[in-house]
């Protein structure tokens, strides 16, 4: 693979095809500023850059914009489409063989003393902060400064979530997605010296399932019926023990995606087991008794469909604040961009959704980078990559 970009640190190494201006690839002195941001589980397919059955009804003008004025890849996978393990594999530059961390939080545990990209940008100067979702158990090594969820195994809340906060455990008020981003730009802002490079993983809990989007985004497209995917009734022929027996088809979504509420009678932990009701084979959530298999199984998507999608437009309005930010405070030039996902997710495609098949919805990432001056805009990018290569480990 021809890379052509490597940052003056040596570390992010950036992938063939990301034309460089001609009069930028000489004397890459200065250390660029980065911040790569990471969401959970958000397809290419709800990403209007990249086109799809969403595009125009539930686009993502600024994830766009980072791909207008830099770069957009088309073919990047994960290499282990599951949360934990991917963004191991992000830090490391590292299959998960390798960086052991095979299974989410506490299915393991990250071995943190190993090398990661945060380390190595300490090393050469960087302030370095981890803001967000960070779900590999151990603490986090390498950051001058984390918040992170740490309820529901680290996968943390939509509401009032609680972080820990350099060690100390913080309960917040509000929407997740809105106060990451907000605690986020606390840290640029009252960075120690802010006349050294800076490396910022903005890290959001969305679109994870349970899919709970911010108040005003809740009646998005409530009078509408969106679109299925050509794969939405898929018969699993030929495949009926494999793709035919998965706990991902619309029979599993549970009273809590659909957002039921539960009786108030019930105590706490009965609420817990109403709520989750769904989960399991044979129990099938009707959300109208009086319509068909069929057609309930349509309303479980369409609720899912723009549950998903709505906790999209908060991501990316919150990353228009970022872009923002960078421009009024005169960084916006000399900032790497970078906007990525964990892994695919299936929206519909095949009657699922979920990630835990190989098909390439659930393991093909997006990825688009804004470097103005040294990446030219609008280029696009075909070469096939993983999250092994974003931050390689060269030892």
């Amino acid at each position: 693979m021809n890379f052509l970009l490597k940052y003056t640190i040596g570390l992010f190494v950036m992938i063939s095809g990301l034309n460089l201006h001609q009069e930028n690839k000489k004397n890459l002195t200065k250390k660029p500023n980065i911040i790569f941001i990471l969401s959970d589980d958000h397809t290419t397919n709800a990403i209007s850059a990249y086109g799809g059955l969403y595009k125009d009804i539930a686009p993502t003008p600024n994830i766009d914009k980072i791909a207008q004025d830099g770069a957009i890849l088309k073919n990047t996978f994960a290499t282990n489409s599951i949360c934990g393990p991917s963004r191991a594999s992000i830090l490391t530059g590292t299959y998960n063989h390798i960086n052991g961390y095979y299974k989410n939080y506490k299915g393991g545990v990250f071995d943190n003393t190993q090398w990661t990209f945060p380390q190595e940008l300490q090393k050469h100067g960087y302030n370095t902060a981890l803001v967000g979702k960070w779900h590999l158990a151990s603490d986090p090594v390498g950051f001058d400064y984390y918040k992170y969820h740490i309820s529901r195994g680290q996968q943390g809340f939509y509401w009032d979530p609680v972080y820990n906060d350099n060690g100390i455990e913080k309960k917040e008020t509000g929407y997740a997605t809105n106060l990451t981003t907000n605690f986020a730009l606390d840290w640029l802002k009252s960075r120690p010296n802010n006349e050294d490079p800076f490396c910022l993983l903005l890290q959001y809990k969305a679109p994870h399932r349970e899919w709970s989007p911010d108040k005003k985004y809740e009646e998005l497209w409530e009078n509408e019926e969106l679109p299925y995917p050509s794969t939405f009734d898929d018969d699993y022929k030929t495949r009926e023990k494999t793709a035919g027996n998965t706990e991902m088809t619309m029979d599993y979504f549970c009273r809590e995606d659909m957002k039921m509420i539960p009786p108030d009678s019930l105590n706490k932990n009965q609420k817990r087991q109403w709520l989750s009701y769904g989960f399991k084979r044979n129990e099938i959530v009707e959300l109208d008794k009086n319509e068909s298999p069929e057609e309930n199984k349509k309303l479980r998507f369409q609720k899912y469909i723009k549950d998903y999608l709505a906790t999209i437009r908060s991501v990316d309005d919150n990353i228009g604040k970022v872009m923002d930010y960078l421009k009024q405070s005169n960084l916006e030039e000399n900032t790497i961009i970078i906007y990525a996902s964990d892994q695919g997710f299936f929206i519909g495609e095949h009657g699922w959704f979920d990630k835990r098949f190989m098909y390439e919805e659930s393991i093909r990432m997006p990825f688009v980078i804004k470097y103005p001056g040294k990446i030219k805009p609008k280029t696009i990018n075909k070469d096939i990559i993983t999250n092994i290569d974003f931050a390689p480990h060269n030892s």
